[in-house]
């Protein structure tokens, strides 16, 4: 391929991570607004023998313009991902079943047996999360909100600072964590577990917390990462784009 597509929205900023991926970009690059690509009447350059990335993959158009590309000869990074369209929850609830572990999902109709503090998600990737220690709480943010847009999941640290956080970046089988390069394999293990679970998802960031005894949770997986906290991981995606 020779070309490297970057789709974009105009709706979220990603001005940082665009920028480091265009001038890093080996190949020739061009950043692209999804709501242009699905309008009928917007003209683009050709997108013959072009690498297609999206980094808004919580557009409700992402499949509309996959379908669109559908009549070029390119590529699209976690193309089978990408077509379901999964929510947050979709995820979650799919890693569970594949064994990977990932905190209790609450049923938001029975907040009396939730043990709090819980997490309230919104089911969309790049949503609103709060934490919520008591079930008033909870019912006054639903008063607020539409409660079928949310899902709520357990809190699986203790908040004694004890825990750790790792956000990892995964490229084929590979990961890359912030300033870490001497972490437990496990980490590498659990990555490629998802990758598989995610109809073999080729790139992806993914948050994981390990609690304080040692058991790893994960809690997002994100489809669209912009290497924002890793220059290792941003150079081997872009090497690695120039061998597809």
């Amino acid at each position: 391929m020779e070309k490297f597509k970057i789709i974009a929205s105009k709706s979220n900023i990603y001005t940082e991570q665009v920028k480091k991926l265009k001038k890093e970009s080996k190949l020739q690059t061009e950043v692209i607004y999804i709501e242009d690509l699905v309008d009928s009447d917007s003209t683009f350059s050709n997108f013959e023998n072009s690498i297609i990335y999206f980094l808004c993959c919580n557009s409700p158009l992402v499949p509309t313009a996959i379908q669109k590309l559908e009549s070029y000869n390119c590529y699209i990074i976690n193309k089978q991902y990408l077509i379901k369209n999964y929510l947050k929850l979709d995820v979650q609830r799919l890693l569970n079943k594949n064994n990977i572990s990932v905190p209790k999902i609450y049923i938001i109709e029975n907040i009396e047996n939730i043990n709090f503090p819980i997490f309230c998600k919104e089911n969309r990737h790049e949503g609103i999360i709060i934490q919520v220690y008591n079930k008033i709480t909870l019912k006054r943010f639903f008063e607020k909100f539409n409660i079928t847009k949310f899902y709520l999941e357990e809190s699986v640290a203790n908040n004694n600072m004890k825990e750790k956080e790792f956000k990892v970046y995964f490229v084929e089988k590979k990961i890359f964590l912030k300033n870490i390069t001497n972490y437990n394999k496990n980490l590498e293990e659990i990555c490629k577990k998802v990758s598989v679970a995610l109809d073999n998802l080729e790139v992806f960031s993914v948050d994981i917390i390990q609690n304080t005894n040692g058991e790893y949770f994960i809690i997002d997986v994100n489809p669209s990462a912009g290497f924002y906290l890793s220059d290792d991981g941003r150079r081997y995606f872009l090497d690695r784009l120039t061998k597809i």
